[in-house]
């Protein structure tokens, strides 16, 4: 009879552990560059691009020009990007800025672009608790294989 009675304990106590650990991680998306519906950054905005989500795109996307644009311009701009090749994730790692205090990573992708294949890394940093790609032009023309109008 105890014995019975310890299964019983010992089952509900793994739904409620297992109950817990799904919602909070589900309340985690988009919290770090692995975060994005179970996948990471670059293919979650892949999708969106290949569905021709342009406004979500610009949601993930953070400029470091020197000339400021706007959010349309941003958005006009990701219209114009070649974001169809294959990429794959190959490499994380993850610092905090010392002046910001926020965190940041470096993410390595692999791309292939008619049988040839570049790695490159891409810088992504934490704002408001969502992470976003953080580009300049050079990475913006590397990813993107256009130039920012």
């Amino acid at each position: 009879m105890m014995n019975r009675k310890y299964k019983i304990k010992f089952t509900f106590f793994i739904f409620i552990l297992f109950f817990f650990s799904y919602n909070l991680s589900e309340s985690q998306n988009f919290s770090n560059p692995l975060r994005f519906y179970k996948t990471d950054i670059l293919s979650y905005l892949q999708t969106l691009y290949k569905n021709q989500e342009y406004e979500k795109i610009s949601n993930y996307v953070v400029l470091d020009f020197d000339t400021k644009y706007s959010h349309s311009q941003l958005v006009d701009n990701l219209k114009e990007i070649q974001f169809g090749y294959k990429i794959k994730k190959v490499g994380i790692k993850e610092s905090i800025n010392k002046t910001t205090k926020s965190k940041e990573w470096i993410v390595t992708y692999d791309k292939n672009i008619i049988a040839t294949k570049k790695t490159f890394s891409i810088k992504c940093i934490s704002v408001k608790d969502t992470c976003k790609l953080y580009l300049d032009k050079t990475n913006w023309e590397l990813l993107f294989n256009s130039k920012f109008k």
